[in-house]
């Protein structure tokens, strides 16, 4: 899938381990912008997913499409998808079912398809096909240049067998990270499949040892930096696949094999990825090989130390001299949760300065949900609303009290590139989410981002919306700080729709709050928030003064 997605957009970045989820669902978007760019629909069909093995496909199916793509699943009767695979919530378990009778025309290409495998290959095919398709089959995908490194074919041979003579069979394909270097691969799994069965166990293994021995021939050479693709990321797919421990360990154990794939991403993501599959692997072994597991953990140790002092601010200044991958990937590599969530949170705030959605997006996909307190859930949130406003909310949960903010802070972004009907769709999100959080005991109402947001869309609404916000700032009965922190709210809303001197009188009503308090504690919290009316209403001098009486 990622392959045809990538054709479709150019794309010529490869996903180290570990991450192909992440760039499969950022290629989806990519490729949905591109189709509605062109005035086209995306549809995405999955073929046969009853075939799929493990939850993969199934679990990387978008719960909420981009726009302009529709997905069309086909499957079986049976078996059913296990009740473990998706969350209660995704649209695969309520989606509409349509049964469909044979294609005579699809069953006429398979036919073709398959006799000329049956027939054409495998019966009456010559010595180098039946070996092109063997390597093929068992890699599951490998470039003409990988296919001469491994029978001595020259390129154009290849391609001249793999699709000239047997177009049916084989399919040539770009791949990302493979440059202009195209994939040959089998045109449908059923025929892969197939030719997996008809080749057979023991024929299938001579050709796992053939990729094996390419593999250690370039090992011995220190994995230059112009290792195959294939061995960077294809390989270590194979051996997990088939659970040979051992070749994986000693794979992900190689330091030479750590500094070419730092050269090759400019960061030890891929070696950490690969370093972390290997122990998961050695440790499910009916009888864990320790002194394997005890140098894997070394050296992703050492790995994850090396990382450990990177500047949480590095990867984005990375980011701002273009060099993007580079950037992602060494905010991936550190270690420590903390500080990884930190240097991606600014990863992602530098993107979107350099109006780079699309790279901001890809952050936000590889970031995971890590333990934090509330305000930096808020502050993460916050930051990826303007990419994917329904992943910040479901990382921030729903019921966040600050779902209006994240609401309007997407529609804000939408309206700057000129996505009005989006935009407006989110900003009235986020009025209904601030009006229901105001009638809460403990709502927190985040008005000025609301007024922003609609200032950005539509002025007068923005004027409106303040004006409500201000009334029920001065008719709220709650206790003196809360209402101060309204007023302070209300200003920056009204401010923000150029209501200036009605932003300067919240800003007034916020301070005469004060008279009436006097806990020193709550006094100085107010003291604050009426410094910060003045500050939203331009009221420089009075600011001033309340900062220099809280120093």
């Amino acid at each position: 899938m990622s392959e045809q997605l990538a054709d479709l957009v150019g794309e010529t970045t490869s996903p180290v381990m570990g991450w192909e989820e992440v760039h499969f669902r950022q290629l989806l978007r990519d490729a949905a912008d591109v189709c509605v760019a062109g005035d086209r629909k995306l549809v995405f069909v999955v073929d046969g997913l009853d075939e799929a093995q493990g939850k993969g496909i199934a679990a990387q199916l978008p719960k909420r499409p981009p726009p302009g793509v529709k997905v069309i699943v086909t499957s079986r009767e049976h078996p059913k998808l296990p009740p473990d695979y998706l969350d209660d919530d995704h649209p695969l378990l309520r989606c509409r079912i349509r049964n469909l009778e044979p294609s005579e025309e699809a069953l006429e290409v398979q036919r073709r398809a398959e006799w000329e495998l049956r027939e054409g290959i495998l019966k009456d095919g010559s010595e180098s096909i039946r070996h092109l398709l063997g390597l093929v089959v068992t890699a599951r995908g490998l470039t003409a240049t990988d296919l001469h490194d491994l029978t001595g074919l020259e390129p154009y041979k290849v391609e001249e067998l793999a699709i000239g003579q047997y177009a049916r069979t084989f399919e040539n394909r770009s791949n990302p990270g493979y440059a202009d270097d195209r994939v040959i691969l089998l045109a449908h799994d059923e025929l892969q499949t197939q030719a997996a069965n008809a080749l057979g166990e023991a024929k299938l293994a001579e050709y796992r040892q053939e990729l094996h021995d390419w593999a250690a021939w370039y090992r011995e050479l220190g994995w230059p930096k112009n290792t195959p693709m294939y061995l960077l990321h294809g390989y270590p797919r194979l051996l997990l696949s088939r659970k040979d421990s051992e070749r994986l360990g000693a794979l992900a154990a190689d330091e030479s094999r750590h500094r070419c794939l730092r050269i090759v991403t400019g960061a030890d993501a891929g070696a950490i990825s690969e370093l972390q599959a290997a122990l998961r692997l050695a440790r499910q072994q009916r009888r864990p090989d320790l002194l394997l597991m005890a140098r894997l953990a070394l050296h992703l140790g050492q790995l994850s130390d090396r990382n450990a002092d990177t500047p949480s601010d590095l990867p984005a200044a990375w980011a701002r001299i273009g060099a993007r991958g580079r950037a992602i990937g060494q905010a991936q590599s550190i270690a420590d949760d903390t500080s990884r969530n930190q240097a991606q949170r600014l990863l992602v705030t530098t993107f979107l300065e350099l109006g780079e959605l699309k790279w901001a997006a890809i952050v936000v996909d590889s970031m995971t949900d890590f333990i934090m307190s509330r305000a930096s859930r808020i502050e993460v949130a916050s930051a990826i609303a303007a990419v994917d406003p329904a992943r910040a909310l479901e990382f921030a949960d729903e019921e966040e009290p600050r779902r209006a903010r994240l609401l309007a802070l997407a529609a804000r972004a939408r309206a700057s590139v000129g996505e009005t009907d989006h935009a407006r769709t989110l900003a009235e999100q986020a009025e209904s989410a601030c009006r229901a959080s105001f009638a809460q005991a403990d709502g927190e109402e985040d008005f000025g981002y609301v007024a922003q947001a609609w200032m950005a869309i539509d002025e007068s609404r923005a004027r409106e919306f303040s004006e409500w916000a201000y009334e029920r700032a001065l008719t709220k009965e709650r206790s003196l700080l809360y209402r101060t922190n309204l007023l302070r709210d209300a200003a920056e809303a009204l401010a923000a729709a150029g209501e200036v001197t009605r932003a300067l009188q919240a800003a007034n009503d916020a301070f005469a709050c004060l008279e009436e308090l006097s806990h020193p504690v709550r006094r100085h919290a107010a003291m604050l928030e009426a410094g910060a009316a003045y500050v939203a209403a331009g009221a420089w001098d009075d600011a001033a003064q309340i900062a220099q009486a809280n120093i």
